[in-house]
Parts: structure tokens; C-alpha cells; sequence
């Protein structure tokens, strides 16, 4: 197609520009004068959408935001908050219109610093499970940056973990429908001092990491 286009470009040929205009615009704030930032969307067939991002709270900690928009984004359903520590993160919805949510928390009370996070929320909004997972040691820093849901509502989450030595390293979760982790695997990262991170993850078997 790109070569189409340049041939005609150089023969003079040019179509009219085409002005596209979107079929509906909505606005979501979680309050006024915060800063938000969305991460990712998810769509299914009948239109509905989940926006998940990321808001300052009143704090200045980041709040994890989920939010439902129904009959093509017209009408907000509910939204979902929680800790977040704004790290670019990921979200998928199954057949049933549950949302999983795979996030980074930051451990305000213990010593374990940055932590994968795994949420199931339904689709009336209410919060079927969480699932936090440490690192190897205190003041680990372990981010989420993909995640997918299997036809059987499998969730697998993979992302950054620090290891000893302050090498970093694939982790990569798989946890059941019940939220219960089933198995980890960690690859070492080949070149030290790198954070690998993930584009997205595909449910396959076994599960595949795109970069």
C-alpha cells in the first residue's frame, strides 16, 4: 500500500482529505485540578468499554482507576479505585465481562517496596479478588507490564522483578479463576542492569512474551 500511495504521490495523483469525525466523546475525572494518565482500554462486541488509568489522589499517591462506560461509551456504569504507583500497566476482560487489572502497589506499611498486583473486578464493579506477589527480599521492586486472560479464566501476569545483586529478571504468574497463584517462572534478564519489559502476553501454552 505504501508503495501505491508514493507512485501516485509522484505522478501527481492525490485524493482529498478526508475529515473524520467521532461517532461520541466522554470525559472521565476522578476530581478536579489531578493529573490522569490512561494506560489501557478494553472494548467487547457489544460495545462497552473499561478504561483503566492512573489519578493523583489528595495525597500525591497514585490511584489505580477502572471505569466501565456502557452502550458505546455514553453511559458511566461504575469505577474501581485503588493504590497504584502509576507504572504503565495492563488489562483484559473475559467472556463473562469481568475485568482483570495487573498493576504495580507500592507497600505502604511493610518493607517490601514495589509488588505485581492481580485484580478480578465484575462486571457490576465489585472486586472478586486481589493478589499481591513480593519479590525475592525487602525493597524489591517488582512491576507488572502485561497481563491475559485464557477461555478457562486463567489470568497470567509477567513483568520486571529485581534479583540478588540488583540483576533483573522476567516473572511471569499464572493464577487460577479463584485468584490462587498455580506456578511462577523467573528468567534471568541476559544483559545485567536492563529492566526487561513487556509489550503484551499471549495465552498460549506454554504463555508467549512479546517485547
Amino acid at each position: 500500500m505504501r508503495s501505491i500511495i508514493n507512485i501516485m504521490g509522484c505522478c501527481g495523483l492525490w485524493f482529498p482529505r478526508l475529515k473524520v469525525q467521532p461517532a461520541w466523546s466522554t470525559i472521565y475525572q476522578q476530581a478536579p485540578n489531578k493529573s490522569h494518565v490512561l494506560n489501557d482500554l478494553e472494548v467487547n462486541d457489544a460495545g462497552d468499554i473499561w478504561l483503566y488509568g492512573v489519578a493523583d489522589d489528595t495525597l500525591g499517591y497514585p490511584t489505580g482507576v477502572v471505569v466501565k462506560f456502557s452502550s458505546f461509551g455514553f453511559v458511566e456504569e461504575w469505577s474501581h479505585e485503588f493504590l497504584d504507583m502509576g507504572q504503565a500497566s495492563d488489562i483484559d476482560i473475559d467472556a463473562y465481562n469481568n475485568v482483570y487489572v495487573g498493576t504495580t502497589d507500592y507497600d505502604t506499611i511493610g518493607s517490601t517496596s514495589l509488588n505485581f498486583m492481580v485484580r478480578k473486578i465484575d462486571d457490576d464493579g465489585v472486586l472478586q479478588w486481589s493478589a499481591i506477589r513480593t519479590g525475592v527480599g525487602p525493597n524489591s521492586y517488582d512491576r507488572t507490564s502485561a497481563l491475559c486472560v485464557d477461555g478457562l479464566g486463567n489470568t497470567i501476569v509477567t513483568g520486571c522483578s529485581a534479583q540478588p545483586g540488583w540483576t533483573n529478571a522476567w516473572l511471569t504468574i499464572k493464577y487460577d479463576p479463584n485468584g490462587n497463584e498455580v506456578w511462577a517462572a523467573i528468567l534471568r534478564h541476559l544483559r545485567s542492569g536492563l529492566e526487561p519489559w513487556a509489550g503484551s502476553i499471549s495465552p498460549r501454552t506454554p504463555p508467549t512474551i512479546f517485547t
